[in-house]
């Protein structure tokens, strides 16, 4: 192991043998985060996420690869079982952070459990208390929540098992960028991103908005830079309270990336 990755992945209760970095990940919280051997984890041109908080346990099996702008938080217990594949932006999390309506109330984290050569595509959404089965197939923009048998090929929002006959409950993920006109395609990918059944209001934000939580924001500003191909400073989704300042940070990064 390199310096660089020891340095890196110095949070790490255990560190195994050969572990690739591409880009440097986040790693937050003061629980347990195990690597096994063989890992893969790709942080560019986004960085890839992983808290454990408290006592928490988040546990990454032998040769997994995990693709770029990921988030994976454990308040109790995460695994990802050997030789498991996450696309790039998929969230994976064993709490929602916050009851519904109640801010202050933090539920009980319910285990997420990924078994062994699991395939997630693309912005998938793992939701707590799930448990994906070994050899399942994920497609790219789902949503899972609840138990996914092995071998199975799932997808859509709720993920179902695909059919013969089409994908039931499949939402779209690539009409954000269509066109220009940021005021119609970034609710539009706030809508997708924090799972909302409609496009939020330009003045809705973190308070209106209760998926608008540390997670949420996450999920944002990985979803954002990936889709519109920008960089955002840290500050400029710190200091976002709504929809409309999303569009403004969209904006003024594009006019840096020309201006550069």
């Amino acid at each position: 192991m390199s310096l660089r990755t020891a340095l890196w992945l110095r949070r790490c209760r255990r560190r195994g043998a050969r572990i690739r970095l591409v880009g440097r990940p986040v790693l937050l919280g003061s629980g347990d985060i195990e690597i096994g051997d063989d890992v893969e984890i790709v942080s560019s041109p986004v960085p890839s996420h992983f808290l454990a908080a408290g006592a928490a346990r988040l546990e990454v099996g032998d040769g997994v690869r995990i693709g770029h702008g990921a988030a994976i938080s454990a308040l109790g217990h995460v695994r990802i079982g050997a030789g498991a594949r996450l696309g790039p932006f998929c969230v994976v999390s064993d709490s929602d952070f916050h009851e519904v309506g109640d801010r202050a109330v933090r539920p009980k984290p319910r285990p997420v459990i990924i078994g062994k050569d699991v395939r997630i595509g693309s912005r998938v959404t793992v939701l707590p208390g799930s448990t994906i089965g070994d050899g399942a197939r994920i497609e790219a923009g789902s949503t899972v929540g609840g138990h996914i048998p092995a071998g199975t090929h799932a997808a859509g929002v709720p993920a179902l098992p695909v059919r013969a006959a089409g994908v039931p409950g499949v939402h779209p993920v690539h009409d954000a960028a269509d066109g220009d006109d940021l005021q119609v395609s970034v609710p539009r990918l706030v809508m997708r991103a924090l799972g909302l059944s409609r496009p939020p209001e330009a003045q809705s934000g973190p308070d209106q908005i209760e998926q608008w939580d540390s997670l949420g924001s996450l999920k944002l500003l990985a979803s954002l830079e990936e889709e519109f191909q920008v960089s955002l400073q840290e500050t400029e989704l710190a200091n976002a309270r709504c929809v409309a300042d999303l569009v403004a940070a969209v904006d003024a990064a594009r006019r840096r990336a020309i201006g550069a």
